[in-house]
């Protein structure tokens, strides 16, 4: 599950299993497309890197991890979604 965690300037999205441990997250610029996805451990393990084409397309490199790339591409859309102005507390507006 990727939850929202707030932090002293803005907040971070985290990619948990449904315990509530740590899987993921991310260091970089979510927004711009430009961040890789990381372990939480101190060794920060890159899972998959994301890097913008241009304005409307990125390109997302996932490494090989014990981490189901399908979950991975899950978590990336997620992010991606949560960007748009259009998300509320309650979860994605779709126009």
């Amino acid at each position: 599950m990727v939850t929202e965690k707030p932090k002293f300037i803005g907040s971070d999205w985290v990619l948990e299993n449904v315990e509530g441990n740590l899987l993921a997250s991310i260091e970089g610029d979510r927004k711009k497309h430009n961040y890789e996805v990381v372990t939480p451990d101190r060794n920060k393990q890159k899972i998959a890197r994301c890097s913008s084409l241009d304005k409307d397309s990125y390109k997302l490199e996932i490494m090989v991890s014990n981490i189901d790339s399908f979950l991975v591409l899950s978590y990336v859309i997620v992010l991606d979604i949560a960007k748009s102005p259009a998300v509320t507390e309650r979860g994605a507006l779709f126009r």
